[in-house]
């Protein structure tokens, strides 16, 4: 047997629904889409056909964010993958003497584009690398 409720369990009830229905009305919030984006600012040059840039893959993983640096000094150089810390929308990475780059680099991560400091380098160069994955 069902029992009668009071007016304020019903009240209860009818502003529980209409909360549950203005919520479902509302954008849910995006969830963090760099957790394997790669960022590239690779050019040709048309002269020679060499390859000069940089190409950075941010890797969000169940043991921490990672970061795998590649240069390209003409050709390709061999990558580099260490430990970064990132949080939200910021990193930091420390880069040891067997990468092509040697030093830290902080910068900020976007949806579309990532912007990286040499720490190491004169007057701490910065460079915009473009998302080349979606």
């Amino acid at each position: 047997m069902l029992m009668a409720s009071s007016p304020e369990d019903r009240i209860v009830k009818k502003l529980f629904i209409l909360s549950v229905a203005l919520c479902s009305f509302i954008a849910p919030a995006h969830a963090v889409d760099w957790g394997n984006a790669a960022y590239a600012n690779i050019q040709s040059i048309e002269t020679e056909g060499d390859l000069i840039g940089w190409r950075i893959q941010v890797i969000h993983t169940n043991a921490g964010g990672f970061m795998l640096l590649q240069s390209f000094e003409g050709v390709p150089l061999a990558p580099c993958l260490v430990k970064a810390e990132i949080n939200h929308r910021h990193f930091r990475a420390k880069y040891s003497t067997d990468c092509s780059y040697e030093g830290e680099i902080e910068g900020e991560i976007r949806q579309a584009s990532l912007t990286v400091r040499f720490l190491a380098l004169e007057r701490n160069r910065s460079v915009v690398l473009r998302r080349v994955n979606r």
